[in-house]
């Protein structure tokens, strides 16, 4: 038997709510007078909210807030969020029990359930993120890998760099974006990654899960005042050597996306861990031209299944394009010029940590 509570006048604007929340915690809009909400409502939507993630968009996308969670049911926001079933399967015994009060037994099931891409497979978990995760570095390294055709052909390694390894550097705009970051590739197509930097691993040997929050550590420097890093996680698919010597590029998967402005680097210490920043966009800085910067970029939470015979590969630029980003598309300013390295060196070991999930 169902119980209801008197329902609150404001909970159909409850959702308004959290989007506020969710534009001031990714663009640093600070809370004012101008706010349709006060503080404290909206950090009532936000603990009321807080059980939401995502496998691709994390904390920020319909996603939890990375601090401790007062409920023991989590929801997943995945590829069929635009889909009615979903809603009415997954989200409406949500709303009911949250915003209606109703004893529907949503509270009962498992904490966490997860849909891992590359499988297909739905899974239930015991919490977020998982403590059988272990977290291995990979390092950016020289290259080339000899896999794809971009700016640089880097490659990405759990082997650290040498002390001596050479930075990679490169200028934009580049003469050759045609939409963002896309240029158009010799058979006519868009190419998202011939004018990008890119790190590629050399191919799995064995499938490696991929789960939880995700962190890039960038070693850089600019020439300017500001700049900003966009940077993908992707699967590169296998490839065969006659079309690479054509010059064909490898097929490829976007896993996850992570961005950040360098005059926007602080990070809210009350927040952050080691493997999940928080950055407090209220006190943007200048960097200095020519010094070598730590940026720890969070690259959104994913549950993914990186294949056999396929590469991990990562990319950055300082744009990027509605032709692969779609609503995440971040508007290329005309005032960004300049040049960018990034560096990798045993003094200065870019990495990505990717939490990695034995396989039964």
């Amino acid at each position: 038997m169902s119980t209801a509570r008197k329902e609150d006048p404001r909970a159909a604007l409850i959702p308004l709510a959290y989007f506020e929340f969710f534009v001031q915690e990714r663009s640093g809009i600070i809370r004012g007078s101008s706010s349709w909400f006060s503080d404290q409502e909206i950090r009532d939507v936000e603990s009321a909210a807080r059980g939401w993630f995502s496998g691709v968009a994390g904390r920020d996308h319909g996603g939890g807030t990375g601090r401790p969670r007062p409920h023991p049911r989590t929801i997943e926001a995945h590829n069929l969020f635009d889909q009615i079933e979903f809603h009415e399967k997954e989200l409406l015994p949500f709303y009911d029990t949250h915003l209606k009060g109703i004893d529907n037994a949503f509270m009962d099931g498992a904490p966490v359930r997860l849909f891992i891409r590359g499988t297909d497979v739905w899974r239930e978990e015991p919490e977020w993120p998982l403590a059988r995760a272990k977290y291995v570095s990979y390092y950016l390294r020289k290259g080339p890998s000899g896999s794809v055709t971009s700016l640089n052909d880097g490659g990405l390694s759990t082997e650290p760099p040498a002390a001596d390894e050479p930075a990679t550097s490169y200028s934009y705009p580049d003469w050759e974006w045609m939409s963002g970051v896309v240029v158009t590739g010799p058979d006519g197509r868009p190419d998202p990654v011939r004018r990008v930097l890119t790190f590629t691993s050399a191919p799995l040997e064995a499938d490696i899960e991929v789960t939880g929050p995700i962190v890039l550590e960038l070693y850089a420097s600019s020439d300017q005042i500001d700049t900003r890093f966009i940077v993908k996680l992707a699967e590169q698919h296998p490839q065969d050597t006659a079309a690479r010597q054509k010059g064909a590029q490898p097929t490829s998967t976007n896993v996850s996306k992570g961005w950040l402005k360098a005059s926007h680097r602080e990070k809210d210490t009350t927040r952050s861990t080691a493997l999940r920043p928080f950055y407090t966009h209220t006190n943007p800085q200048p960097i200095t031209p020519g010094t070598i910067y730590q940026f720890d970029i969070e690259v959104l939470p994913v549950a993914y299944l990186f294949r056999k015979g396929h590469r991990i590969r990562i990319e950055i630029a300082n744009g990027d394009s509605a032709l692969t980003d779609a609503v995440f598309t971040h508007p290329y300013h005309p005032t960004l010029i300049g040049t960018d390295t990034i560096h990798h060196d045993a003094a200065h070991a870019s990495c990505i940590m990717l939490p990695v999930v034995p396989r039964d």
